[in-house]
């Protein structure tokens, strides 16, 4: 059986997540560093680009940032709050196909014991918001960000996923490194691991994951007993992850600074700095290169890389 390493030898981006924060905000990138930016990362690769972030939908310059990208050969997607995509901003960005608008359930999905999801004025801008895609040709997908070890709420997303006919349920890991305590970080494998099991409940055309990760069967190592006869060797059914930062994934702060993923602190190079080479962060950052030798979980790169906001890995393989 190929080890993860030989079946993902190339490494490449496949996803970026991009927190291209409102124009107003002060660290926001402006439209010629952000076109640099796209510029160079399609020089690397032609990845998936989700950009995200308060106040995303007010840039006056979102769809010629758009429409650059996706001339260069991007796959771009916007995620978005449900009152933000009216009418008149889905006829603005149906050239770009059916699959560019991720609506944000942040807030929107709230447990209730007689209604299901409680009725609030969030929920119900949800429900419009999907209306208002299907009506425009729009595929549905939904994105959550995922900031505290709560399995229960996590199962509600995925359950409205599935009554919404979504075409996917896309996972933002966001746990900063200093909330999650020693005895909670098997909980957060737990919440990756749930993720995983939900895959197996959904329809096969409807992705379910955090794009930080891949999922695969966990395999055994030899076992053996007292007399050294092999007792045990294969594959388990359940499924194990791997992270996927500095491998095919990689996060890209509001003021430019390209991370690990959303619920990591390191930094591994600043765009600002480093004349808007993505391309040349991601081939020569210190922090991408030792993940790329080895197999770590989301837990193990967490304990990988402890120091908050360093250039190089804290620790390094043994």
């Amino acid at each position: 059986m190929n080890t993860y390493s030989e079946i993902h030898n190339e490494f490449r981006p496949r996803v970026i997540v991009w927190e291209l924060a409102g124009i107003h905000d002060p660290e926001s990138f402006s439209t010629h560093e952000s076109l640099l930016t796209i510029d160079s990362i399609a020089r690397v690769a032609k990845p998936i680009v989700v950009f995200t972030g308060p106040n995303l939908m007010e840039r006056p310059d979102l769809h010629e940032i758009i429409a650059y990208g996706r001339a260069l050969g991007l796959r771009i997607i916007v995620e978005a709050r449900p009152e933000e995509l009216t009418s008149e901003v889905l006829r603005q960005y149906a050239a770009f196909g059916p699959k560019v608008f991720r609506l944000i359930l942040d807030g929107c999905i709230v447990e209730n014991f007689e209604t299901r999801y409680k009725q609030t004025p969030e929920f119900r801008a949800l429900q419009d918001g999907i209306q208002r895609l299907k009506t425009a040709g729009y595929e549905i997908h939904l994105g959550a960000t995922i900031k505290q070890i709560n399995i229960r709420e996590l199962a509600y997303y995925h359950d409205f996923a599935l009554r919404s006919a979504a075409k996917g349920l896309y996972c933002h890991l966001s746990f900063e490194p200093d909330d999650v305590t020693t005895t909670e970080r098997s909980e957060l494998d737990d919440v990756i691991e749930s993720i995983a099991r939900m895959k197996s409940l959904s329809p096969a055309n409807m992705y379910v994951s955090p794009q930080c990760v891949k999922y695969g069967p966990m395999r055994l190592s030899d076992e053996s007993d007292e007399d050294g006869e092999n007792i045990e060797y294969g594959v388990r059914a359940e499924w194990n992850h791997w992270c996927l930062a500095g491998k095919t994934f990689a996060y890209i702060g509001r003021e430019g600074k390209v991370r690990l993923c959303a619920g990591h602190p390191m930094v591994c190079g600043e765009l600002r700095t480093d004349g808007y080479n993505f391309k040349n962060i991601w081939e020569t950052s210190e922090v991408f290169m030792c993940l790329r030798k080895r197999e770590l979980t989301c837990r193990g790169t967490r304990e990988q890389f402890r120091e908050p906001q360093a250039t190089g890995p804290a620790g390094r393989p043994g």
